[in-house]
């Protein structure tokens, strides 16, 4: 019987906005199906407000389990919450997002109605002012099973090359989604520690891959909180690392299942656009504090490393959206005065639609 399905929800806490964190654990508590545990691993061990919150809402939920430990990363905290979780089904919630209150309700009907390893579900993602629909797929229900897997696996590399490529965010991340606990097991699948970015993309790169189904719905009840000011938008003198690092999983991945060479040309396109955030978070970033001479001579040298020297070369422009072909080509010119000069240009034109809608 469906009322029988066990979920655990987990939470890794660390560095949160009071008001976000409560908000958060307020909609978890609130759930409409009753048969659930909520895994809180603060991440910080009461280094912040975070854990003392977090023991407090403890109190008074029976259904709360906290756990603190040194800080160790979101992926060692996912980790750990799926090793003392004990449900039948995982899913993630990140600490500055809610849930609507018939969220595992929802999740849990989708068991009963389509037998799968991986639920996804669309979402809301919720700008400060604006709340829009983020679909994962563009169909209201979807089975993919088979080679059909690899659609979502190309969507984590590519938006030209994968049949759909969602509005706001893609596919790789963990929230909004249902995992069976056993294909976790089974699979010996963990949140790569060593990962500084992108952990959830390779993760989910692997689960796409030993699911026997991953089921689609357009059921929307989780709201992802788009923070512009976020980490993820700051200056980063080991961002190039931090991709390349990824970049690396997904080779390894793609030879050890045999992928044939379209997965080859999307990661050479990953790669490329990937250069995108090099730029914003540091090359071009205004708190980097290196001349503008120094960055252009680091950044030429970048590109003609093999590997980008290479992926510059073999790179299809049918495999690229005409904004991704207009980087790339600037790309080619290894200048950073001339990528500076088209961040500049997309900066006015941005401003221009802006007042244009207004």
């Amino acid at each position: 019987m469906i009322e029988n399905l066990f979920i655990s929800i987990i939470v890794p806490v660390f560095g949160i906005e009071e008001k976000d964190l409560r908000r958060c654990l307020h909609s978890l508590c609130k759930q409409t199906y009753e048969n659930y545990e909520i895994l809180l691993v603060d991440d910080n061990n009461y280094g912040d407000y975070c854990g003392t919150i977090c023991d407090e809402f403890a109190e008074t939920e029976d259904k709360i389990k906290v756990i603190h430990q040194e800080n160790s990363g979101v992926s060692a905290a996912r980790n750990r919450g799926m090793e003392e979780s004990k449900g039948n089904y995982i899913c993630f919630v990140d600490p500055d997002d809610w849930v609507e209150e018939d969220m595992i309700e929802q999740m849990t009907k989708a068991v009963y109605q389509r037998n799968a390893d991986l639920y996804i579900f669309s979402s809301f993602v919720n700008y400060k002012n604006k709340e829009v629909i983020n679909d994962f797929w563009n169909s209201t229900e979807k089975q993919f099973v088979g080679k059909e897997k690899e659609k979502l696996q190309i969507q984590l590399m590519s938006k030209k090359m994968s049949e759909f490529f969602p509005a706001e965010i893609g596919i790789g991340v963990p929230w909004a989604k249902l995992y069976k606990k056993n294909t976790i097991e089974e699979n010996n699948l963990l949140f790569d520690v060593k990962l500084t970015r992108m952990q959830d993309n390779i993760f989910n790169m692997y689960l796409f891959e030993y699911a026997e189904s991953v089921s689609y719905s357009d059921s929307k009840f989780y709201h992802y909180n788009k923070n512009v000011n976020s980490a993820t938008n700051k200056v980063n003198k080991n961002v190039i690392d931090y991709f390349e690092r990824v970049n690396k999983e997904v080779e390894i991945f793609i030879e050890k299942f045999k992928k044939d060479d379209y997965f080859n040309q999307a990661l050479t396109v990953k790669k490329l656009v990937g250069i995108n955030s090099y730029c914003n978070l540091y090359f071009l970033n205004v708190q980097t504090k290196a001349e503008f001479k120094t960055k252009a001579t680091e950044y030429r040298n970048l590109l003609n490393k093999n590997d980008y020297h290479q992926c510059l070369k073999k790179i299809k422009y049918t495999n690229l959206t005409l904004k991704e072909k207009v980087f790339v080509s600037v790309l080619k010119t290894k200048s950073l005065k001339m990528m500076k000069l088209l961040q500049q240009m997309e900066k006015a034109l941005k401003k221009l639609n802006k007042k244009e809608i207004e």
